[in-house]
């Protein structure tokens, strides 16, 4: 019972400290761009999805993370794995 209980505060309390760090660097970009002026596009954190899957934006860059392509092979092992037994 106490492990489980300290897992989910550690686990808790991570999930608080990027959910500020995600609406900081939002808002921090938020008001850079309307001082410069620029255009607003979403470079410093953005999640978005996409036919190729989960596209994160961090510092400019893109990271692709398939998770369709790792559903699909999950369901093929499953399906395999129950169709041994």
């Amino acid at each position: 019972m106490h492990k489980t209980f300290g897992f989910f505060v550690v686990l808790s309390g991570l999930a608080i400290l990027l959910t500020f760090l995600y609406i900081g660097l939002n808002v921090t970009e938020q008001g850079t761009q309307e001082l410069v002026g620029l255009k607003e596009t979403r470079q410093a954190l953005f999640f978005a999805t996409e036919e190729r899957g989960l596209i994160i934006t961090f510092a400019g860059r893109e990271y692709a993370l398939p998770w369709k392509l790792f559903w699909e092979k999950l369901q093929d092992i499953i399906t395999e794995k129950v169709a041994d037994v």
